[in-house]
């Protein structure tokens, strides 16, 4: 259970929240009932409330960064007042930033015959990329103005052409109380990607939510970002989804978060007209922007940027590591070139482990440039003491550095660490798994992750054939071999162990088996036109640890899924 002790406007009359978690996400949403309690010395009243909050931490999901906004003063540790100053026709002010009573409210109004507003940011302070973003938010906009949730790439449109690098603003939610012909659209909100600069390249493209009752409470508004993919969510809702391509280019660098509201009547009416009376004073304006809480979240058990394309986030350099051509796989990968003898690290946090679990980190590492001087690819941070291990030589190899996380730690710190100055190398293709286990086995990352081999047309699928969650490995029909595979590793010698599988084929059976172990290839062949569960039992070799699990089939005329794969 999760308890939230969160005060809102109604704390002094000693009302408080708590409940249990729920879960929402995808477009299904599964909210639970809270209970508000409110005690006076003679009354006891009690309010039952569904609240569908899109927390995804039930489907492989950590919260990594957040503002509950729980204090009296902005956190400026995590945001600083943005863009302060005259903008459009207001000017943005800190005394329009209010924090109190379990939220942050941006608040329009106007003094003296000038109109004033607010904005807030991450920028230079907090800058994600990739996760699940959202915040729970309730809209008190009206003509003249909007207000929004956003993100921004402080490179956005230095590349013309180059969307994904240079980067993209993300509107996960605009707000307006009218439109430029003064129709009520209070009820709806709009979402945008803008690329290519502000200027005569400036490109866009977004969506209309249609009428979802907006105009007035707490809504949550989310976006689920991968390198190739960003999806909208109102109120745990898919609403919109953004595919990499030169019409929707998905940015695959870090971007910082925006609350704002704007005013302007002069360079655009797509808000209608200010009111002649302008906002009413600080204390009495009603136009408002409230905001309860905004959260982060990542995938948890999972090296982020593993691959390390087209950016380095959410790693973080220290001294001379920068992104590289000269990757293992795909176009790039890391060079770690100390210039001092502080040594040089590319490092990263993950999150969502599980205490006092075996888990396995894996990298790449050429010393090509300088062999004499191995880099150490590593573990720190994790409850244990730091390990690591060596990779010189004029080639990629693989480093694996196995790791108990402590009694309660569910976070750990991987790196690939260049001691000496002036030694020179690569590092690329990331992975951390639990030991002795089918790792991404419920496809619940969305990408492949250790499934090292999709061949013949194979992939992670989200088209709504899966037998849990959102995902499941999609096997197309083809007169060729199509399947995947996965490495084990973290198995005992000489031990019996199970393999399990659910399927659905089209009634063309799909092979599920296990290969690699210090024995003979074992498989079995399942056919099935509704989700059919599979097994394969193996015995691992006198003196073997490892073993590859697949699942495919050599021709089919029918597509094959196969989800929920679990070793036991």
């Amino acid at each position: 259970m999760a308890c939230f002790l969160k005060s809102h406007t109604a704390r002094f009359l000693g009302i408080f929240r708590c409940g249990i978690t729920p879960f929402v996400y995808g477009a299904h949403t599964y909210p639970f009932l809270l209970t508000l309690m409110r005690l006076r010395i003679f009354i006891l009243l009690f309010a039952l409330l569904s609240l569908a909050r899109a927390q995804p931490t039930t489907n492989g999901w950590a919260l990594v960064w957040n503002d509950e906004f729980d204090g009296t003063t902005l956190d400026t540790t995590k945001w600083g007042y943005w863009l302060t100053g005259t903008r459009r026709d207001a000017v943005n002010t800190p005394s329009a930033v209010a924090v109190g009573g379990g939220n942050m409210t941006l608040s329009t109004y106007t003094s003296g015959g000038v109109h004033y507003t607010g904005m807030i940011s991450t920028d230079a302070k907090y800058l994600p990329a990739y996760g699940y973003v959202e915040a729970r938010i309730d809209y008190g906009d009206t003509a003249g103005m909007w207000s929004a949730f956003w993100m921004q790439s402080p490179t956005m449109g230095a590349t013309i052409g180059d969307g994904e690098g240079s980067g993209t603003e993300i509107d996960i939610c605009e707000h307006r109380s009218v439109d430029g012909s003064s129709v009520d659209i209070s009820n709806k909100i709009v979402g945008n990607i803008h690329w290519d600069g502000y200027g005569a390249n400036h490109k866009s493209v977004g969506y209309d939510s249609g009428s979802l009752g907006l105009a007035s409470g707490f809504h949550i508004y989310g976006m689920e970002w991968t390198p190739t993919t960003q999806r909208f969510y109102i109120d745990g809702v898919l609403k919109w989804t953004v595919t990499d391509a030169t019409t929707s280019p998905v940015s695959r660098r870090t971007e910082f978060l925006i609350l704002s509201s704007e005013v302007d009547d002069t360079s655009t009416t797509w808000a209608g007209a200010i009111p002649a009376a302008g906002y009413g004073s600080l204390l009495t304006t009603t136009t408002k922007l409230v905001v309860d809480y905004v959260r982060v979240y990542q995938r948890a058990e999972t090296v982020g940027n593993g691959d390390i394309e087209a950016l380095v986030a959410p790693w973080y350099q220290v001294n001379q590591a920068s992104l590289n051509v000269n990757g293992r796989n795909g176009t790039q990968g890391v060079r770690v070139n100390p210039n001092t003898t502080a040594g040089s690290s590319l490092e990263q946090n993950i999150y969502g482990l599980l205490p006092a679990t075996n888990y396995v980190f894996t990298g790449w590492a050429n010393a090509a440039a300088t062999p004499s001087t191995p880099i150490r690819i590593g573990v720190k941070n994790h409850g244990g003491t730091q390990t690591y291990q060596s990779i010189g030589g004029s080639a990629y190899a693989q480093a694996t550095v196995p790791f108990t996380t402590g009694a309660t730690n569910t976070t750990a710190t991987v790196f690939a660490w260049q001691p000496t100055q002036y030694g020179d190398a690569y590092v690329d293709d990331f992975l951390v798994r639990r030991a002795a286990t089918v790792n991404n086995g419920s496809l619940e990352t969305g990408l492949p992750g250790a499934w090292g081999s999709l061949y013949g047309g194979a992939a992670v699928s989200r088209d709504g054939t899966n037998y849990s969650g959102d995902y499941a490995m999609k096997i197309p029909a083809s007169t060729a071999s199509a399947g995947v595979e996965q490495d084990i590793v973290g198995l005992a010698p000489s031990t019996a162990y199970r393999v399990s599988a659910w399927t659905t084929n089209g009634n063309v059976a799909l092979t599920l088996g296990v290969k690699n172990h210090g024995g003979t290839q074992v498989s079995n062949n399942f056919a099935a036109s509704t989700w059919t569960r599979g097994t394969v039992d193996f015995t691992t070799g006198a003196a073997s640890t490892t073993a590859t699990v697949f699942a495919y089939r050599p021709t089919s005329t029918a597509i094959a899924y196969a989800d929920a794969f679990f070793l036991y």
